[in-house]
């Protein structure tokens, strides 16, 4: 847990330290990990679903590149 400590009601000062302080403890990323959490069914549908339209992509450039 971080903690700081707010000296003349300086809020964006602390701010700044907190942010300092949790990329240092990999909080950040935590918190962007944890936003939002998605089913495992659901996951693999997306997952699916990009692979999906990357080799349709890939089929279309191909297609441009080699004339086929």
């Amino acid at each position: 847990m971080v903690k700081v400590l707010v000296i003349d009601n300086n809020v964006e000062k602390a701010l700044k330290k907190i942010k300092r302080k949790g990329l240092k403890e990999g909080f950040s990323f935590e918190q962007k990990r944890r936003y939002r959490y998605i089913k495992p069914s659901v996951r693999k549908v997306q997952e699916k679903k990009e692979a999906v339209r990357n080799e349709m992509k890939r089929q279309r450039i191909q297609k441009q590149v080699w004339g086929f």
